[in-house]
């Protein structure tokens, strides 16, 4: 099965608890854009063609935007995004982000390219993609993915910016742009918010807090594993840390540590940033251990917090964590949840656990383009921003539980009915209000 086949069967299994019409579930497995063109740009010094593609899964209204990652990573497909994006409306729809997802990316390696061909291929992608009426602040708005940042997404801002004069809300284009410490005039400039960074570990925290003692405890100082040490990886791995957990075992794309004693994130993270490239490969104070013999050392939670479809059929047997907290998208696929289902090994979803991402970017894109909901913070503060952001991860997660008992279903097929069961809301009742005042 590929993934979009995964999501595809989640889909109908919420739809028909929910006992949703034929055409409803039919336009729900439908696209509304799959886009996919060559694009020239120099890379390593060398003119290439780089496949670019984006996928628009569906909005509940026809004048709802659609919001979803831009990722620069090799191997990037039409096809692997599909899955994406249709799991992008879910997480959105979670929360009542007024959005369709949509995910897309180039296939390329940025680490072969230099600043000045980054920032080049950065703004030749808005010209294509404006081009085709594909990128736009009420249109289409990528946020950053594997192999993309905030410098990346203030370029294209500022293209897009130069290219639309008379356009108003244009910094509204793409979100998570960068911020700068103590200065709010700049930020203003620049358009990002505070938070935004750290936002997605913070979620995958406030997540499992809210799902503790609910569906699974834990004695005084739980253990942690995380697989991926990136941005989502390492601000959970500190959000844990501050919680009282124990990090006992860390991984990237280069290697794995363990250490049963504990390992210091701070001091782990000061490491990774003086090692080139950054890794957590070769750390003194822990073991080095093979990455997927981690996967399978026991624990109190387990983090996939990198890509897709890390735990499967062939290992998930062999998991000895009691919890698994998705930090990544589908790092798990279906045949693995229904052997940890029987195991009763409590798998937090994903589309639950780190939407807090999207949140944060919504109060971003809510403050560029000047929305009027209530649940967008007024100040660009951190900690107002967690703060407003924790209390939608709070109700979503309060939702989601009462499903799981309601329906007597798992976590993440119970997101999902919360999720249609919102979007059905949108589509049908609240939503024609609701956009007029967002949108006019």
């Amino acid at each position: 099965m590929t993934a979009w086949d995964n999501v595809k069967d989640r889909y109908v299994k919420a739809a028909s608890i929910l006992r949703l019409e034929d055409e409803i579930i039919s336009e729900l497995l439908g696209f509304k854009q799959r886009l996919s063109f060559d694009m020239m740009a120099q890379v390593n010094g060398k003119m290439e063609s780089l496949k670019v593609v984006r996928v628009r899964h569906r909005a509940p209204l026809k004048k709802m935007a659609y919001k979803g990652g831009l990722r620069f990573l090799k191997g990037t497909t039409l096809s692997s995004m599909e899955s994406h994006a249709a799991e992008m409306s879910v997480k959105c729809w979670i929360h009542e982000l007024p959005y369709g997802g949509a995910k897309g990316g180039v296939d390329l390696d940025p680490r072969q390219c230099s600043p000045k061909e980054l920032e080049a291929i950065s703004k030749k992608l808005v010209d294509e993609l404006d081009e085709r009426v594909a990128i736009g602040p009420a249109l289409d708005v990528p946020a950053p993915d594997v192999g993309t940042n905030a410098t990346i997404m203030f370029w294209m801002a500022e293209h897009y910016s130069f290219k639309h004069p008379r356009e108003f809300f244009t910094h509204g284009v793409v979100t998570g742009k960068p911020v700068v410490s103590g200065n709010e005039s700049i930020n203003r400039y620049l358009g990002g918010i505070h938070g935004r960074k750290e936002a997605t570990g913070f979620g995958v925290m406030r997540t499992l807090s809210a799902f503790r003692n609910k569906l699974f405890s834990f004695g005084e100082t739980p253990t942690m594993i995380i697989q991926g040490f990136g941005n989502v990886g390492s601000h959970t791995a500190k959000f844990a840390e501050q919680e009282g957990f124990r990090i006992i075992g860390v991984s990237d794309e280069f290697g794995a540590i363990h250490n049963s004693m504990g390992i210091s994130v701070a001091d782990l993270e000061a490491y990774c940033s003086a090692s080139k490239p950054r890794s957590v490969v070769g750390y003194p104070r822990a073991e080095a251990v093979d990455k997927e013999e981690l996967l399978e050392m026991p624990c109190d939670v387990l983090v996939p917090a990198a890509l897709e479809e890390v735990i499967t059929k062939d290992n998930a047997a062999a998991i000895r964590a009691k919890v698994i907290l998705e930090g990544a998208n589908g790092p798990t696929t279906p045949e693995a949840d229904e052997i940890l289902e029987d195991r009763r090994i409590v798998v937090v979803p994903d589309i639950l656990a780190n939407s807090c991402g999207v949140t944060v970017s919504y109060f971003e894109w809510g403050r560029n383009t000047d929305q009027s909901d209530p649940r967008i913070p007024m100040e660009n503060d951190a900690g107002k921003v967690l703060m407003a952001a924790g209390t939608m991860m709070d109700e979503a997660s309060a939702a989601v539980l009462r499903r799981v008992e309601k329906y007597k279903i798992a976590p993440r097929l119970a997101a999902y009915v919360f999720a249609l069961e919102k979007a059905e809301l949108l589509r049908v009742r609240r939503m024609p209000e609701y956009a007029m005042k967002l949108f006019g």
